[in-house]
């Protein structure tokens, strides 16, 4: 899951710089249609895998160990409301910032609009795009994989130790991951966001 989660979206968007400027019903980017509906899909689905999957390795806790069962416990009654919140924002963001990016690029990219535009509704545009929905978006990102990394950071009862496959497939999406969300990052233009995301992700480790 986690090899899908490094691979899928880093895969999708170099196809989609390289038809950066393609339009769909003559309304719409080719990269934010696929942006705003696939890639939300995807998230959907690889996010709420991993969730459950988590949540199986939380069952398995305890069963030997008093402070274990009590770590168990405390999981079960926090992890779904916090990751039910996280993974809330985290869509809206996506939301707006696949919106706003819409307009923005077809009124500034696509068609030269933007000197129809009043200057103030291309503010609120570029804030939406660059600023509120990047926000909301990594925020809420790096917070769930760090949830998820701190809930199954802990060894279940029999647990064996990784192979030495799984460990190099791991550290390999790890640099997958690192280096195509250091890209997106620093193309908004908030590298800030991804100092707090790897320290985010190092509190749950």
């Amino acid at each position: 899951l986690i090899v899908m989660l490094a691979l899928f979206p880093t895969c999708v968007f170099v196809f989609l710089e390289v038809n950066v400027k393609s339009v769909i019903f003559d309304n719409i980017r080719l990269y934010n249609a696929v942006d705003l509906i696939v890639l939300s899909a995807f998230y959907h689905v690889i996010f709420h895998l991993l969730y459950h999957r988590v949540n199986f390795e939380i069952e398995l806790l305890g069963r030997k160990d008093h402070d274990a069962r009590l770590r168990r416990t405390l999981l079960q009654q926090s992890m779904p409301t916090v990751f039910s919140l996280l993974y809330t924002i985290f869509q809206i963001g996506r939301a707006v910032h696949c919106t706003a990016d819409a307009i923005h690029t077809y009124a500034t990219e696509i068609y030269s609009y933007a000197d129809r535009v009043p200057p103030d509704m291309l503010k609120l545009i570029y804030f939406l795009d660059e600023d509120l929905g990047h926000w909301l978006l990594w925020i809420p990102y790096f917070a769930i994989l760090s949830l998820l990394t701190a809930a199954a950071s802990h060894p279940t009862d029999g647990a064996q130790p990784s192979a030495d496959h799984t460990v190099i497939l791991a550290a390999g999406s790890g640099l997958l991951m690192g280096a195509t969300h250091a890209v997106a990052v620093i193309e908004s233009s908030h590298a800030w966001l991804g100092i707090l995301g790897s320290c985010m992700l190092f509190a749950g480790a």
